[in-house]
């Protein structure tokens, strides 16, 4: 499995981004947002449809870094903020 994980800081409130593949026998990426170890939001990016495609891994790649990217644009905007 790949992915990325990140801490972002907003208004001193410390949130964690983890975001991975996760494998060829459950084929998504998932992301998650956490808070005080708190799972405040999760979302997928299903990749089935891509099997197939000799890019399969840039597909991956590229994927999990916008998922990330999103993440950490919410949590920046102050979606979070009052969960």
């Amino acid at each position: 499995m790949s992915g990325c994980m990140s801490e972002v800081i907003r208004e001193g409130i410390l949130y964690f981004i983890q975001t991975q593949d996760r494998g060829p026998f459950s084929p998504c990426i998932e992301s998650l947002v956490y808070r005080g170890g708190r799972i405040l939001t999760s979302r997928k990016f299903d990749y089935r449809p891509h099997l197939s495609n000799p890019r399969l891994q840039d597909i991956i790649r590229k994927n999990i870094h916008r998922l990330h990217e999103e993440s950490a644009s919410e949590i920046a905007g102050g979606k979070y903020a009052r969960l």
